[in-house]
């Protein structure tokens, strides 16, 4: 949580305390364990600061991780658990308890302990139990097997069927509950994982207010899981047959809270209303006159005027009880908001209704009741039209955006959002004060019917804060008026296209994974269920309207789809600007950043790694004008990214050694840059082993004479392939862990301790790839390169292997690309070696072109061994300059890629079946709709690179095979890996 929210939070907490016999309520985790020692690094630190007190419940776990707990958090109360069972567990740690406020994590890594935010904000709002859901809008799970997704889906019927309630999840333990209602759970009849069955039909049973959060459920980091389906999903089937048993006795408990609970004290809170056009004058004095009538009586209403001098000059005269003030910044919504919040000096929260929205009495009150939750930015509310005809038998309910209104597809209780709708929508001053404001330039102006200003606000507010919640409340109405205009199908295609091509904008300005991630579901969920209602009304109910519905679905899908491709393709032609690539640590004062060149052109942006010490924190990418990026405008956008404790801050001392493996042919200056990264580590290598692999000249040999005598290993491999190189490096080293890397890189000072170290903390690990960041951007070939996807796999770390760390879905483990790069990997020799080193008929340098590196992540994984990608291990690669090199790049991948493939085919023919299964969702993978590899694309990107890629694959085939042959050929009798040989070279 930013600075902002934390100072507040006390204070938020006392005077939300609802009415129970306390003054600040305190929180407690409680978190239940068996040999967790390895997944607690990476739960414990995340923990939010806030939290009063944790609770670590032991069942005798045997791998240390009550001392990993203690060192990790040496304030942690640790209980040991005296009978088996999760419920049992939760009994125990309960009743040790101190906190008003009781929150349930799992130690697997499955859960975000970021979403205590939301939980405890609930909470505060006067929810008396709060359950997380994997399966309301927003949440997700990366750890269920398709029958289990089946069996919580039978038994949370037989829970709707015989309790009642809207429970969208069953069988989840992420939890919060205030301490006074516990009595009313009564966890001590449940031992096992039944436990949160219980607990969710007590809670039904006895009436309490329950709120259900979306809730994302990831893969467990380490180990097994305890639970069994078969024996686990029968407990739970007789829970709720005994508790169904309880009610019809009568046992129902009592309405747990006083019926005198006090109200929340209700924050301040000030208005803004934007208008532009004289016609809808008479709705905006309606618009005013809902405000000024509010049960919770704004501290000022401030109404700005988009460059209409007469229209300004009305409202002073009609209205003097408002504040009228002209638009001082770009005309257009965007820039009338800004100027409406710059105006609003006095308050902590700034809430904005459209000029032609009537809200209701109790608008402002169930507004501001939220942001008694310091974790909550912004709150936003239901729409409703108000139709000036009859509404249109063809218009689609989840098209109503089209009008500004509330959709289906939106939730229909109280639930964290992306971002509210404009029409209804409030913030935190202190939002503004530190994100900015809207984007001016973006949103209407006028008659456009552009839109998607609040959506990019809202994504710079998630991503300065990450734990912050954006809550949508659709009792908060506000009525807004929907003109026989609107309601014709010119202006809902008009629409759709403009918001098309907002949504492109918002792309270009903040990326396309955070924006359009609830587009993807609204468009795979709700706009598919949408079509489907409208047919079968019009079967089963004769409504000739359901098959218009269903047409217009379809339509504005395709049009909004058409002003996206549109807008995208009408920005290939821009002009280029360089970027500049830095590195900010957030441990140190933020520096001002000079984006002159040598050239005149100044940089259009900063590529920013953001850092705190060796942990990677964020990538941010700012656009900018000028010459110089002050700390002011960094803060804004990187200001509130909070530090994860490193692993290697628990890391015990070095115990292996460990070789570095450099292949190089004919860059001489590349590699000196290299070396010279390589020998100012953290951590010095034990051995440097340079490859140089089929020269044309003597210039690498010469450099390491001259430069590096006595610290590296000279090895000529006269053959070409860079999995020949590597083999050859293999051979001539004695250290067990060995780190392999390109002569096109800049190695970060952690990145040698920081890879050596999973290996020495694992002895089940067998390899560990790293992060690959971009040494510069300055060319459209590089950005294209890094836009693309580039080498790196997000700063997540995450393992791989055939037991409990195995991803779902029929492409794993071939899709061996996932697990890194191989220009930055290392592996333990005696796996490598064991498995059969590299193919030597895949790389650079082959009739194959690539391939080695997936092909050797594959054996790994496929021999048994773990696969770590370990993201403090940064490596800075340059990319290819060139939109030739682009192209060759492009094509070597991909004939790599099929080399790899059919290497996998020939060495065991019984793989051909399972590729063949995988081969629709390898399809998908690469080239579907939904595809996050097509969704990465930059606009500019050409598609001739697309094809020359894909064409690669198909000529890896014949590729391999040709490769193959040439291997043999060239292979000597004694081209083996079974032991090290002398250096042909040392210097």
């Amino acid at each position: 949580m930013g600075e902002p929210f934390q100072k507040p939070l006390r204070a938020a907490l006392r005077s939300a305390a609802i009415g129970r016999a306390i003054s600040v309520p305190r929180v407690s985790v409680i978190v239940p364990t068996v040999n967790e020692a390895k997944n607690l690094p990476h739960v414990l630190p995340r923990i939010p600061a806030w939290i009063d007190e944790v609770i670590l419940v032991d069942g005798n776990s045997s791998d240390g991780t009550v001392a990993t707990a203690r060192d990790l958090m040496p304030d942690i109360v640790v209980i040991e658990q005296p009978r088996l069972g999760k419920g049992a567990a939760l009994a125990v740690g309960f009743a040790a308890a101190r906190g008003d406020i009781l929150v349930t994590l799992d130690a697997d890594g499955s859960a975000d302990p970021a979403e205590m935010a939301g939980f405890v904000g609930a909470l505060l709002a006067g929810a008396d139990f709060v359950k997380g859901s994997r399966f309301l809008q927003g949440g997700d799970t990366h750890d269920m097997e398709w029958y289990r997704r089946l069996g919580n889906w039978g038994l949370l019927q037989l829970v709707r069927l015989r309790f009642g309630g809207r429970y969208s999840d069953l069988c989840y333990g992420y939890n919060a509950f205030w301490r006074d209602v516990l009595p009313h759970l009564r966890v001590e009849s449940a031992t096992g994982f039944e436990i949160e069955t219980q607990m969710n039909i007590r809670a039904l049973q006895a009436g309490l207010t329950i709120a259900e959060l979306p809730s994302r459920e990831y893969a467990r980091i380490h180990g097994v899981s305890n639970l069994r389906t078969i024996p686990d999903g029968w407990r739970v089937l007789k829970t709720i047959t005994r508790l169904g048993v309880s009610l019809r006795g009568g046992h129902r408990c009592q309405e747990p809270h006083p019926a005198n609970r006090l109200r929340p004290t209700m924050c301040p809170i000030e208005v803004v209303i934007c208008a532009y056009s004289d016609e809808r004058r008479e709705q905006l004095g309606a618009a005013i006159g809902s405000v000024l009538n509010q049960r919770l009586r704004p501290e000022r209403v401030v109404v700005v005027i988009d460059h209409n001098e007469r229209l300004l000059r009305a409202i002073r005269a009609s209205f003097p009880e408002v504040e009228a003030v002209a638009n001082e910044g770009t005309q257009g919504l965007s820039g009338a908001r800004n100027t409406g919040v710059r105006a609003c000096a006095s308050t902590d929260v700034v809430a904005f209704l459209d000029d032609d929205a009537v809200a209701e009495p109790d608008w402002l009150e169930r507004l501001a009741s939220h942001y008694a939750d310091p974790a909550v930015v912004g709150v936003g509310g239901g729409v409703l039209p108000i139709w000036q005809s009859d509404r249109p038998s063809w218009f689609p309910e989840e098209f109503q955006w089209v009008v500004g209104c509330s959709y289906r597809g939106l939730p229909v209780g109280l639930r964290p959002v992306r971002n509210p709708i404009g029409c209804n929508m409030s913030f935190r001053r202190s939002v503004f004060e530190v994100v900015g404001g809207f984007r001016e330039g973006m949103g209407r102006s006028g008659q456009d019917a552009a839109g998607c200003e609040e959506t990019e606000l809202c994504i710079r507010v998630h991503r300065q804060y990450p734990n912050s919640v954006i809550l949508y409340d659709p009792g908060a109405v506000v009525h807004h008026h929907v003109t026989a205009e609107r309601s014709r199908w010119a202006y809902f295609r008009r629409r759709c296209l403009a918001e098309g091509r907002s949504k492109s904008a918002v792309v270009r300005a903040v990326g396309a994974g955070e924006t359009l991630g609830a587009e993807r579901a609204y468009v795979t969920r709700t706009l598919p269920a949408g079509v489907v209602r409208g047919v079968a009304d019009a079967v089963t109910r004769l409504d000739a309207g359901g098959l218009m519905r269903a047409g217009a679905i379809v339509a504005g899908l395709a049009l909004t789809t058409a002003g996206y491709l549109m807008a995208k393709s009408s920005r290939a032609a821009t002009t280029f600007r360089p970027i500049k690539v830095v590195c900010i640590d957030q441990e140190k004062p933020l520096p001002a950043i000079d984006l002159s060149r040598p050239d005149g052109v100044p940089y259009g942006g900063i590529f920013c790694l953001v850092r705190s010490g060796p942990q990677p924190l964020a990538i941010v990418e700012l656009e900018h004008e000028g010459l110089l990026v002050q700390p002011a405008d960094l803060v804004a956008k990187i200001g509130s990214l909070r530090s994860v404790a490193s692993t290697a801050a628990h890391r015990m001392r070095p115990k292996e050694r460990v070789a570095v493996v450099i292949a190089t042919r004919d860059r001489a200056d590349s590699l000196d840059r290299c070396l010279t990264s390589l020998f100012d580590q953290t951590r010095a290598p034990d051995e440097v082993v340079v490859v140089d692999n089929a020269p044309a000249s003597t210039a690498t040999a010469d450099l390491l004479s001259a430069r590096y005598r006595g610290r590296v290993h000279y090895v000529l491999e006269p053959t070409p392939g860079l999995g020949r190189a590597h083999n050859a490096g293999l051979r001539h080293v004695s250290s067990d862990i060995v780190l392999f890397t390109d002569d096109d890189v800049v190695l970060d000072r952690h990145w040698v301790e920081a890879m050596a170290a999973p290996m020495e903390e694992d002895g089940t690990v067998g390899c560990v790839t790293g992060l690959i960041l971009p040494a510069e951007l300055e060319t459209r070939a590089q950005v294209w390169t890094e836009r693309h996807g580039g080498f790196g796999k997000g700063l997540q770390r995450r393992a791989y292997d055939l037991k409990a760390n195995r991803p779902k879905g029929v492409l794993f483990p071939f899709t061996a690309g996932q697990f890194g790069s191989g220009a930055n990997m290392a592996f333990r020799a005696s796996a490598l070696r064991r498995v059969g080193g590299f193919d030597a008929a895949l790389g650079a340098g082959t009739l194959a072109r690539g391939g080695d590196d997936l092909a050797a992540f594959f054996a790994i994984v496929n021999a048994g061994f773990q696969l770590v990608y370990q993201p403090q291990g940064i490596i800075w690669h340059y990319h290819r300059r060139s939109e030739e090199g682009m192209r060759r790049q492009a094509y070597c991948y991909g004939m790599g890629l099929g080399a790899y493939l059919t290497k996998l085919v020939i060495d065991d023919p019984r793989r051909a079946l399972r590729l063949a299964v995988a081969f629709p969702a390898g399809i998908l993978h690469m080239a579907g709709p939904t595809s996050e590899k097509t969704a990465r694309l930059p606009s500019d990107y050409l598609r001739r690179l697309v094809w020359m890629e894909r064409l690669g694959i198909l000529a890896g085939v014949p590729g391999y095979l040709r490769s193959l042959a040439k291997r043999r050929h060239d292979d000597r009798p004694h081209d083996g890996l079974a032991a090290r040989q002398p250096a042909k070279g040392e210097v």
